[in-house]
């Protein structure tokens, strides 16, 4: 509950402060939005009705009103909503080493120096992968066509499906880090990562991509 409390009290206190600041930002085009209005009430106190042109400027300051105060106040928000889970925890543990993937390839490549004859981009990923993809969707024709038993069909999907799926995932992997025909080619290794994505059926080879990327 005290969590729960310290993030309540820090999004109103973003939010107050944002408010203001936000406040400010506007308070010029408050100030000219104000003059259009007093100049319409006059004319409107001195039995002029505006009409046309000057009727329309006068709609569209009160809607340009609005909707600054309503993007304001949802910027606030959300802004306030994120800075508030960024508290730190004092029940984490941080540890400042350094980066793992380092010192382990040091380490790796100082036992066994012939590993750097597999670095490197190696094109017959494409290969496995459209072999694979192709598999996949022939499975997808012979249970269509065959009509097989539950037993048959969780057998397939679980021996045969399953491990493509895998070894499909795998790819999505060493493609994301533009393995498959090098990083002077980036465009192909997206299409390819695409291609391997098809059998799987939920998009995730893009965003796979660049979340991987951070964790690297």
């Amino acid at each position: 509950m005290s969590m729960v409390k310290e993030i309540t009290f820090r999004i109103l206190e973003v939010v107050l402060l944002t408010d203001i600041s936000c406040q400010r930002d506007l308070t010029s085009n408050m100030v000219k939005d104000e003059k259009v209005k007093k100049a319409f009430k006059d004319l409107q106190h001195n039995g002029v009705e505006p009409k046309g042109e000057a009727k329309c400027r006068l709609t569209r300051h009160e809607a340009a009103d609005w909707k600054s105060t309503f993007t304001a106040v949802t910027t606030n928000f959300f802004r306030a909503l994120t800075l508030a889970f960024a508290i730190k925890n004092t029940d984490d543990e941080w540890e400042y080493t350094e980066e793992p993937h380092v010192s382990r390839r040091k380490e790796i490549l100082a036992r066994h120096p012939e590993i750097k004859k597999l670095m490197g981009h190696d094109p017959t990923i494409a290969l496995v992968v459209l072999v694979e993809v192709f598999l996949q969707f022939c499975m997808m024709f012979f249970v269509q066509w065959y009509q097989p038993g539950w037993l048959l069909f969780l057998t397939l999907a679980y021996v045969v499906g399953a491990t493509l799926n895998h070894s499909l995932g795998s790819a999505i992997h060493e493609i994301g880090h533009n393995l498959a025909f090098g990083h002077s080619y980036p465009k192909c290794n997206r299409v390819l990562s695409l291609v391997c994505n098809l059998p799987l059926g939920i998009p995730i080879a893009i965003s796979y991509k660049k979340y991987h990327q951070e964790h690297h």
